[in-house]
């Protein structure tokens, strides 16, 4: 019985160490083996150019994606050519997991799964190059991967969801925009649309500027907006928020289950009313009738005089702070 067992636990230590080896492989490359040097100065070296299609899509109006681990990348050609390029390991040079089709003006890039222990490590990437003019509709659905828009950009509508991997937009212009991240990050320069929507189960949405109405909701993550033009909601269950509000088109409504709330009002505190509530906590202000600057668990500002809009905040374990600038 105590062979058996030595026996068992020299297996066990067997599989724990080759699992150590994967990773360590994966984010050093500093084996021997032939797939030790996966990765050099933060890039996958295995990687390799599989295909460069090209298409005339001055006609196009929809870009559909479907992958499952590569990450995306857009930019804009120099004319109305349509550009997918995919790199990916050497293996798939004569049969592609990514397929890209061009038909009834719309552009379809789909990854099929691929059943091996390194998806991990294998590097796929697929970068568009749009019509200098495209200016319509973007939906994608990743399952593992990255989505980086490198230039500004202007559409109608724009809609993603990633269930791991992070977002990065630079400038966008869009009437309608809807992004939903299981565990990841968003961030922007600057996002101008009409109706926006963005859900986090766990991340960070980091803004420059946001300007439009709608909502952000987040299970577990943080909520950071140097300039906000709008109105809507933000809704966290846990996590800080730090907002920058420049202009009100409609009430703000701020409720966070565990984190503090900072709000910078940017001369705009003439025409908005202020309603701040704390269950565990304190609010700290530096505007209205409040001694040396803090309000208790309770604070009113401007209800009485009718205002244009209000921001009600709300927390149930942490503090609010907000400043007129």
């Amino acid at each position: 019985m105590k062979t058996i067992r030595i026996i068992q636990l020299i297996i066990l230590l067997v599989i724990v160490a080759a699992l150590i080896a994967i990773l360590v492989i994966g984010t050093t490359g500093n084996f021997s083996m032939p797939f030790g040097n996966l990765f050099r100065n933060g890039t996958v070296s295995n990687s390799v150019l599989i295909y460069d299609q090209v298409f005339e899509g001055s006609d196009l109006k929809l870009v559909d994606t479907k992958l499952s681990s590569a990450d995306l990348e857009y930019h804009f050609s120099q004319d109305n050519e349509i550009r997918v390029v995919y790199y990916g390991p050497e293996s798939e040079k004569d049969e592609p997991i990514v397929k890209t089709e061009y038909d009834s003006n719309t552009l379809r890039i789909t990854q099929q799964n691929r059943n091996s222990i390194f998806n991990m490590i294998s590097g796929e990437k697929v970068i568009v190059y749009l019509p200098v003019d495209f200016d319509t509709e973007i939906i994608g659905d990743t399952a593992s991967g990255n989505i980086n828009f490198h230039e500004n950009i202007k559409l109608d509508r724009l809609s993603l969801e990633l269930s791991s991997g992070n977002i990065v937009i630079k400038d966008i212009a869009v009437q309608t925009v809807e992004i939903a991240v299981s565990s990841g990050r968003i961030s922007a320069d600057n996002i101008s649309t009409g109706n926006y929507s963005f859900k986090l189960s766990s991340g960070n949405i980091r803004a420059a500027e946001l300007s439009g109405q709608g909502n952000i909701i987040s299970t577990s993550g943080n909520t950071d907006i140097d300039v906000y033009n709008g109105g809507g909601m933000i809704k966290s269950t846990s996590g800080n928020v730090d907002i920058g509000v420049s202009k009100l088109e409609s009430d703000l409504d701020i409720s966070l289950t565990s984190g503090n709330v900072s709000v910078d009002l940017i001369n705009v505190i003439a025409d908005i009313g202020c309603r701040f509530d704390v269950l565990s906590g304190r609010i700290s202000t530096n505007f209205g009738n409040v001694d040396k600057n803090v309000a208790g668990a309770t604070f009113r500002y401007g209800i009485d005089d009718d205002p244009a809009n209000i921001i009600n905040i709300k927390t149930t374990s942490g503090n609010i702070r907000a400043n007129s600038n």
